[in-house]
């Protein structure tokens, strides 16, 4: 029967399409979960030059002050001072992208849930329009 076919081929096509978006959710699950379990890979190299050395961090955030902060202008921390306060936004930076990488790898599966349930559902409805379509050619 030629709606059970088009019905059949919709179906299939459903499949493919839902089995590429999972094959693409995947590798972004995977990059959320490097991020959870090692963020000093996944941050960016911006970010983690800035982290380098006190000198280094110091150049940033000079930066980042001279911009920010024109109106009210803040001194860079010197010493110690700048070291601690290097390691202490490398920490951060560290804990706001676990963060944000187990957002990502949440919001993933969920769609990694969603795009399955639809692959199967639509996998049925092309078993049960094959099999139909078997049985007619039999009757």
């Amino acid at each position: 029967d030629m709606k059970k076919t088009i019905l059949e081929i919709y179906a299939l096509a459903v499949c493919f399409l839902t089995l590429a978006c999972f094959i693409v959710l995947l590798g972004f699950a995977l990059w959320s979960f490097i991020g959870l379990t090692a963020p000093s890979f996944t941050i960016n190299q911006q970010q983690y030059n800035c982290h380098l050395s006190d000198q280094a961090y110091e150049d940033c955030i000079s930066i980042e002050y001279l911009y920010s902060r024109q109106l009210n202008p803040k001194p860079v921390p010197q010493g110690a001072a700048l070291s601690v306060a290097r390691q202490t936004a490398y920490a951060d930076l560290l804990r706001s992208e676990q963060r944000q990488s187990l957002q990502g790898l949440t919001m993933q599966l969920a769609m990694l849930t969603i795009v399955s349930l639809a692959f199967f559902a639509h996998w049925r409805l092309a078993r049960r329009c094959r099999d139909g379509a078997a049985d007619s050619a039999k009757g």
